[in-house]
């Protein structure tokens, strides 16, 4: 069965092949992943270099009347897709895997996403590498479109059995309440339990990460709340404390010199 749509089964038939066994005498999946993000560099620089001379011709030409052309806000990365397909051709298993996830991370627009993430969820979905797309579960709507991600993302929670992807799918849906309410409210407190429980669970270290510093902003240094007392010595080498200015407007810089 070819899982290809339009857009990429004119370029390879991936779809055709994901069953077959690896070709033994292809280069380890890691050393043809560095090459092709190698690519990617060269191509990012190239455009950034293009990007800055476009902008100043548009300049000139804007000083001298003329009509200014569109620069492209991102460098082309529909080639490069195409290379990144083909050469998960040339495996199978967690390696093939290992190469659509990065094949996903450079699409170049939403159609060509879903169409790698079928890829993905069609035969990789309990594959260890599939975790990678964790910190992205919660964006697919804005990715891949609302509606896409909603299936994709109950197909997930059906079909895997990593804690890692479980909780950040728990993360994406729960993750905007705690932004987006007060501490003291019900929605926040029943939010902040199932997102500390999916990070215990889960082990990962990111999203345990990104959940302290989200409980610290809203609970420590949210609107409304008192600020922590901060000591230390002003200009003239005297000590102060915040507390000391209690009731008045205070402006606090921090810098740093190294």
């Amino acid at each position: 069965m070819n899982l290809f749509r339009p857009f990429l089964s004119g370029v390879l038939l991936l779809g055709s092949l994901l069953a077959q066994a690896p070709n033994t005498s292809v280069v380890a999946v890691k050393t043809r992943l560095q090459q092709l993000q190698t690519e990617q560099q060269i191509l990012v620089t190239e455009w950034q270099k293009a990007a800055k001379e476009s902008a100043k011709l548009a300049e000139q030409e804007a000083q001298d009347g003329k009509s200014i052309k569109a620069i492209s806000m991102r460098p082309d990365m529909g080639p490069l897709l195409a290379k990144f397909l083909a050469a998960a051709q040339e495996y199978s298993g967690d390696d093939q895997a290992t190469l659509l996830v990065a094949a996903f991370r450079i699409a170049p627009d939403q159609k060509a996403r879903i169409e790698v993430l079928d890829l993905l969820l069609a035969s990789h979905l309990k594959s260890k590498e599939f975790a990678a797309l964790g910190p992205m579960l919660g964006y697919l709507g804005a990715m891949c479109g609302p509606d896409y991600a909603k299936q994709a993302l109950a197909r997930i929670a059906k079909g895997s059995e990593n804690p890692s992807v479980l909780a950040w799918i728990v993360y994406g849906e729960h993750n905007k309440t705690l932004e987006t309410t007060a501490p003291s409210s019900p929605e926040f407190q029943q939010a902040k339990e199932l997102l500390l429980a999916a990070a215990a669970k889960s082990g990962d270290a990111d999203m345990q990460r990104r959940l302290k510093s989200t409980l610290t902003e809203k609970e420590a240094f949210g609107l409304g709340l008192v600020a922590p007392d901060i000591e230390g010595k002003d200009l003239d080498d005297v000590a102060f404390k915040l507390s000391d200015y209690r009731g008045k407007v205070v402006f606090l810089d921090y810098w740093g010199d190294w």
